[in-house]
């Protein structure tokens, strides 16, 4: 049996994460955790498990997305794990644009 890849996906929003877990869900050996707090998100930082991929909302509740990022930037652990930052303000999102 082949290892799973963990996706974890930090999004309060239900049918943002409803709809993320449906495609992720579509690819074979994958599995999803939800996180839809701000609290919550940092208290996964310190689990031993760490995900394959992130996918991070920027608007949470308690704790934003940008904090969270920069908390789990600083964990040594932590620095090689892919976060992708989606939301759906898109001044704020300008802002996590990598140049080309």
């Amino acid at each position: 049996m082949s290892k799973k890849h963990l996706v974890i996906i930090i999004e309060d929003d239900f049918d943002m994460h409803n709809m993320f877990r449906m495609v992720a869900e579509l690819v074979p050996d994958y599995e999803i955790e939800v996180i839809t707090d701000g609290i919550e998100a940092l208290k996964r930082i310190e689990n031993p498990i760490l995900p394959n991929l992130v996918l991070l909302d920027l608007h949470l509740p308690h704790v934003e997305g940008d904090e969270f990022l920069r908390i789990a930037r600083a964990n040594p652990s932590w620095k090689d794990v892919p976060i992708y930052v989606v939301t759906g303000d898109v001044k704020l999102a300008e802002g996590y644009q990598k140049d080309p």
